[in-house]
């Protein structure tokens, strides 16, 4: 904190309501603790038990990768007889299979051709996000998160966005009560993140959304921000949950006393210890505090354009941005505009493919990428190493050491090829990484 009792905070930080490793969900809404979780890429199982409901949320380094419920409705078989997929007789069917044969019932139920590969992999993550987004309306309940390595197997982890997940998830909070519990002071600072300015992200964004980013300018505190942007106070404070829990909204600063209005957040109150009325359209923000306002600024027209109309060079930095916080759908769909532009460029494929094969179901379509750049790129020893860590991911260790053995062929002191070789090579995440720093710029 300074003299004049700002507190600097740093643009990405969690939000800063306190979180342990067991509580109660009436003080910490279950929105920050995944923030809190997800934003420290922290791994091990958040549980949480809510009147008969217990379900778990596995997360490996900050991403959540499989959760679990104990209630009926949340079951997998269930869910597809819901849907019509599947009639309840197939379901027990497929159950008794599972169980004589040791296999999963989405296993048995692809083997008795009443469902493709391809649906019973959507279906999973659909009933997986089910789960996840359920946790966010609770009001009680205890939660309590174990640290430790992910226990999910490989190949039943999914690859859920997290901001996706916590936007999601924040938008279904009904409870006025729990949203201010869950946002830092309404004195805090925010401004609208380099990732709020993506097409993909402002096109999947509601109205009052993308009015609460337009409405921040340089930096408006919370109330502000839902003085500008007017109407319904409790929607708009649950807009501004989502977008900083999804951080398409960074904290600038907290303002931790009284002080004059200036021009930064532009008649933010004075001071967090105001009675906050939650009902109403925020009826805190009097006046007096709205007579200080600047209009809200126009969208810009720019994001009315279409991705075929983007330049090379922003559709490589928007990729950028997605891969550096592994949202590696949005990669996927901007690496493959810049494969359409360019399908000679071997070092576009190899990126694809790399985001690919992080998405369960686009593994296979990784693999034709991955022989794209080598068919352009036969020298290149960095694509058999990622084709080789690949292979290795899958479990085909015969192809992955062959990769290896084709990259020291053609760089003997490779050292991911040594390492490859040895059982210690980088993961795929590191290797998308050191690949951006050589072909995507960040500015």
């Amino acid at each position: 904190m300074d003299q004049t009792g700002v507190r600097t905070v740093v643009a990405n930080e969690p939000n800063a309501v306190p979180t342990d490793l067991i509580g109660s969900i009436e003080s910490v809404p279950v929105v920050a603790i995944l923030q809190k979780l997800t934003g420290e890429q922290r791994s091990g199982d958040l549980q949480v038990c809510s009147g008969a409901a217990v379900k778990t949320v596995y997360l490996d380094e900050g991403l959540m990768v499989f959760a679990a419920s104990s209630m009926a409705s949340d079951r997998l078989g269930v869910r597809l007889v819901g849907q019509g997929k599947v009639t309840l007789h197939d379901v027990e069917r497929a159950h008794e299979r599972a169980q004589r044969e040791d296999k999963r019932l989405g296993t048995a139920l692809v083997s008795a051709g009443l469902l493709s590969e391809e649906e019973i992999g959507r279906q999973v993550v659909l009933q997986i996000e089910h789960i996840i987004l359920s946790l966010f309306p609770l009001t009680n309940g205890l939660y309590s998160f174990d640290e430790r390595d992910c226990i999910i197997p490989g190949e039943l982890r999914v690859a859920n966005p997290a901001h996706e997940i916590l936007l999601r998830g924040a938008r279904s909070m009904e409870n006025a009560r729990m949203v201010i519990a869950a946002l830092p002071p309404l004195t805090t600072i925010v401004r609208g993140s380099e990732r709020a300015t993506l097409r993909s992200v402002r096109a999947e964004l509601k109205d009052v959304e993308r009015a609460v980013l337009d409405s921040t300018g340089e930096g408006a505190s919370l109330e502000a921000v839902t003085a500008r942007v007017g109407g319904d106070g409790d929607v708009v404070l649950r807009a501004c949950l989502g977008l900083l829990a999804a951080r398409h909204l960074e904290m600038v600063r907290v303002l931790d006393r009284p002080r004059a209005v200036d021009s930064v957040d532009n008649g933010a109150s004075q001071g967090h210890e105001r009675p906050l009325g939650i009902a109403g359209g925020a009826p805190w923000l009097n006046d007096s505090d709205r007579r200080v306002e600047s209009p809200v600024p126009p969208s810009n027209s720019a994001w009315n354009a279409t991705w075929d109309e983007a330049p090379t060079e922003q559709l490589l930095r928007d990729a950028r941005l997605h891969i550096d916080t592994r949202e590696w759908a949005g990669a996927v769909q901007l690496l493959c505009k810049l494969v359409e532009r360019s399908p000679d460029a071997a070092e576009y494929h190899l990126l694809l493919a790399n985001a690919m094969s992080r998405i369960k179901t686009m593994r296979r379509t990784a693999e034709r990428h991955y022989q794209e750049a080598l068919r352009l790129q036969p020298g290149n020893p960095e694509i058999h190493v990622c084709l080789g860590l690949y292979y290795r991911a899958s479990g085909v260790q015969g192809r992955a050491a062959a990769e290896f053995r084709s990259a020291l062929a053609i760089d003997p002191k490779h050292p991911g090829a040594r390492r490859g070789l040895e059982g210690h090579g980088k993961r795929e995440t590191d290797t998308v990484t050191a690949l951006l720093r050589k072909f995507l710029p960040r500015s």
